[in-house]
């Protein structure tokens, strides 16, 4: 079990918090959430230091490191606040394509967004899912050589800058059956943005979409059908354990600014550090980022080690439902420590605070994952 990085995952770290803490300032942040949360020449730089292919198998371009990594470089953006689609775009849609499609056909989708040119999204939640991973009402009715998609998903994040979404819809089966399930490849030209894309709690921009009796060929599929439920299991835990990162590092970073705040914010004449309840408080946000911390990397070694489906399962849901709470215990304090300011749009500290509570609600909730954990339990 590692419980540390090495050299060479150090080095990604530093290398990403040398260039974060340049190009993505708070205030240069700030600046590309109103123009919509994505900059063409951050994203193109990421490519250019190769983060966009991490993950990837070297056959196709990438570098092909693990989860470790991962965790490495999610925990320096969550740190920065970063607003670029890299969990959706390269970790969940990406683990999608390698795990699932033919490799010819993955390596067609993935080398362009290696290179920075192509930005392909999961279009899997819908209104009535609350979590359920295989709620899906979306269809696909096969007939001749096509295949024609119909239905609608909710609150698709970035989806006004993708080319291509990767759509889940159902061939056969009831709305949460696990069995039925395919994915299939759409050219975002082919999918209708029925309302303008609005900006969620945490900065980042989604949109609904809808098909409506879209006609694609069967090529277009991933995978055999019907059978794509393994497939977004394994993105959806590669994507929690992205945001089990990112989590990490905003926590970190809100326990650094708090402290220093303490130390240079005075009242009766003496820093608020100087006051031990306020001490006590700056400890528990320690300790709660540290139990995070560990708990991230519980996750990334269930999803490093040897294939278990079980124990990867309840490690992810321990992870997310660790991180959940330990998340709004460090934003919550970090508010209060600063007082008033500590909402304003002006300090970083309530964004952190915003964005770790969207982390804790997206892909299952803290008490979604308690119940899966309750499930698991008992059953290996």
């Amino acid at each position: 079990m590692q419980l540390s990085y090495k050299d060479e995952e150090m080095m990604l770290a530093d290398q990403a918090r040398r260039y974060l803490q340049t190009e993505y300032s708070f205030e240069r942040r700030r600046t590309r959430q109103a123009d919509g949360g994505h900059d063409p020449k951050v994203w193109r730089s990421f490519a250019e230091f190769g983060w966009l292919g991490l993950a990837f198998a070297n056959d196709y371009g990438g570098i092909g490191l693990g989860a470790v990594s991962i965790l490495a470089l999610a925990e320096e953006m969550g740190r920065a606040l970063v607003l670029e689609p890299f969990l959706e775009a390269v970790i969940e849609a990406g683990t999608l394509i390698e795990t699932g499609a033919a490799p010819e056909h993955a390596a067609a989708l993935i080398k362009p967004i290696i290179a920075g040119d192509s930005i392909v999204l999961l279009a899997h939640t819908e209104a009535d899912a609350r979590f359920h991973p295989h709620h899906v009402e979306a269809s696909a009715t096969e007939k001749g050589g096509s295949i024609r998609l119909s239905g609608r998903k909710n609150r698709i994040a970035h989806a006004q800058i993708a080319d291509t979404f990767i759509v889940s819809a159902r061939e056969t089966g009831g709305p949460r059956d696990a069995q039925g399930i395919s994915l299939f490849v759409v050219p975002s030209d082919r999918v209708t943005i029925v309302n303008p894309a609005t900006p969620l709690i945490d900065g980042t921009w989604a949109s609904d979409l809808v098909l409506d009796g879209v006609d694609i060929p069967v090529s277009a599929r991933i995978g055999a059908a019907g059978a794509a439920a393994p497939i977004l299991e394994a993105a959806r835990h590669r994507a929690i354990l992205g945001m089990l990162g990112m989590s990490v590092g905003s926590m970190t970073a809100l326990v650094e600014q708090t402290g220093q705040y303490l130390k240079t914010r005075e009242q009766f004449g003496q820093p608020l550090s100087e006051f031990q309840i306020l001490r006590h408080k700056l400890a528990d946000m320690a300790i709660w980022t540290e139990r995070a911390r560990s708990a991230a990397w519980l996750a990334a070694n269930a999803l490093a080690g040897v294939s278990n489906t079980q124990h990867t399962r309840r490690s992810i849901a321990v992870a997310k439902a660790e991180c959940a709470v330990a998340g709004r215990m460090v934003g919550q304090t970090a508010v209060q420590l600063h007082g008033g300011i500590g909402t304003t749009e002006e300090l970083e500290v309530g964004h952190y605070f915003r964005s770790l509570e969207s982390m804790g609600v997206r892909l299952g909730d803290r008490t979604y994952h308690l119940a899966e954990i309750a499930g698991k339990l008992g059953t290996t």
